[in-house]
This record gives structure tokens, sequence and C-alpha cells, in this order.
């Protein structure tokens, strides 16, 4: 199939709301870096989209982020693995005292990473660094960050998770924080879901 009709038919599976990323695998037990990079663009802007749609959601969960960050004490840098299109960051910077270019979030999608720029910016927290990066080879120096935490950023990457989680480690000087779902709490189609690591 010539890449123009591949896009065609991406396009329709993304209108009918179909998985673009279980779509590209044919079958494959995990999700390519094109599988990943092809939906995250087809996506772009959908999350500002929702977040402005259930903005009070949005907060509840962020202050469950919060509570647990609070109880870390003090920190002067802080890092979201994986950040979208920077809803969730967004709320988590505001609320934190940390100036706003010690903030930082990175994703592997530029189209992404380019719509949560704008949306900082209209949120009035441009200043954070949002920049394009992979969890698997982050650009950061060993030990720079106080605190690197992760949203559902490693669910859909199945099988990588050990890779991750030492990169992650490594850039980070005091802790890592992961939200992530939990299997054993997950409703069946949720645990379905991650098995199948097509979210």
């Amino acid at each position: 199939m010539n890449t123009y009709a591949m896009l065609d038919k991406i396009k329709e599976v993304y209108s009918r709301g179909g998985n673009i990323m279980d779509f590209i695998n044919q079958g494959s037990p995990s999700n390519s870096l094109e599988s990943i990079l092809v939906s995250y663009d087809f996506q772009a802007g959908s999350y500002v989209k929702a977040y402005r749609e259930n903005i009070e959601s949005n907060r509840l969960y962020v202050s469950q982020i919060n509570e647990i960050l609070d109880e870390l004490g003090e920190f002067d840098s802080i890092l979201e693995a994986g950040v979208g299109e920077a809803t969730t960051f967004k709320e988590v910077v505001s609320s934190r005292n940390i100036a706003k270019d010690n903030c930082y979030g990175f994703d592997i999608s530029w189209s992404r990473i380019k719509v949560g720029n704008d949306f900082l910016a209209e949120e009035g927290v441009g200043e954070c660094r949002l920049f394009v990066g992979d969890l698997l080879n982050i650009p950061i120096v060993d030990n720079s960050i106080d605190v690197v935490y992760t949203s559902h950023s490693i669910e859909p990457n199945s099988g990588m998770e050990e890779t991750i989680l030492q990169e992650l480690y490594r850039v980070t000087r005091k802790y890592l924080v992961l939200f992530e779902p939990g299997y054993e709490l997950a409703y069946r189609e949720a645990q379905a879901r991650i098995q199948n690591s097509k979210t």
C-alpha cells in the first residue's frame, strides 16, 4: 500500500474512533515507533480539547497527583516524561512553587509538543520547557531533575518497561513517581487493554 493510501486509511480508522496503533501494527504484540508517532500526530489537539471540556475532572486527577508530590517536600525542578499536550503538566506546575524555567516535559511527538507549548502560553505558563524526547533515550544528563513523574506514559510500551525505568532513574536526582494503571486493580476491560498494550 502506498503512503498516501495508508494515510487515508489511517484517517478513516481514526474518524471511526478506531485504534490507529492496532491498525498499523496488524497483530504485532507491541507498539512500533511508527504506530506511536502516527497515532499521536492524528490525535494532536484532542487532549487540549478534552481538557477544556472537562476542566474540573482534570483538576481532580491532578489534585491527587499533587497530594503525593506534596509529601516529597521541597524540590527545585520537575519533569513529566511523556507530557503529551501538557494538560496534566500545566495543572501540576501551576500549583507548585518552582521557577517555571525549571519545569520540563517531553514527548516523542513534535505535533503534541507544539500543541502543548501553545496551550501553556495561552494558560500563562509559557516559561516551562517542553521538548521532543523518547522514553528510551531521554536527552537530559544524568541526575539532573529533582522529581521526574509519568502519567500513563509507560503503559503503551509493553515489554520495554525495565529499559524505560532505567532511563527515568538515570535522569532523576531525588524522586521518580509513576502514575500508571495498576493491572491488579483494573476492571477486566482495562486489564485486557493493558495486556494488549494498545492504549
